[in-house]
């Protein structure tokens, strides 16, 4: 790595410390209502972000491991602005009530991409290290 990627990289290690120390001290009140969970999707947006852009700088098999990691984070992302546990916002929910809400289609989708960017990951070290015997 080079040093502006040091830069980088340690001023969203601070702003990561600042939201956390905010919402261990401040908890729900610091970011508005308790339903929204605005605070957890701006840090996996943030998240998401980051492994997108760091995946164009880097090489296989890492590129294809962060673009379905950053996948996995938007779909986190997803989930926490859709999550709705008292059911007030109908909006986040489908108009049948047999079928999930957003919140739950979206977290599936983050389990999903998550494990498909580490077995990816796992595939390709698995393939340039073959284990011996």
């Amino acid at each position: 790595m080079k040093v502006p990627t040091y830069l980088w990289l340690g001023r969203l290690a601070a702003v990561y410390l600042l939201w956390l120390t905010l919402w261990i001290v401040l908890g729900d009140r610091s970011f508005g209502l308790n339903f929204y969970n605005w605070d957890q999707t701006a840090v996996a947006l943030a998240a998401a972000f980051t492994a997108f852009f760091t995946a164009w700088k880097t090489d296989k098999p890492y590129k294809a491991f962060l673009l379905f990691q950053s996948l996995s984070l938007v779909m986190l992302s997803v989930s926490w602005a859709t999550y709705d546990p008292d059911n007030i916002h109908r909006a986040f929910h489908f108009i049948h009530d047999d079928l999930p809400p957003y919140s739950s289609i979206s977290y599936g989708g983050f389990a999903f991409f998550g494990v498909c960017a580490w077995g990816y990951l796992a595939l390709e070290q698995w393939l340039c290290y073959p284990p011996t015997t």
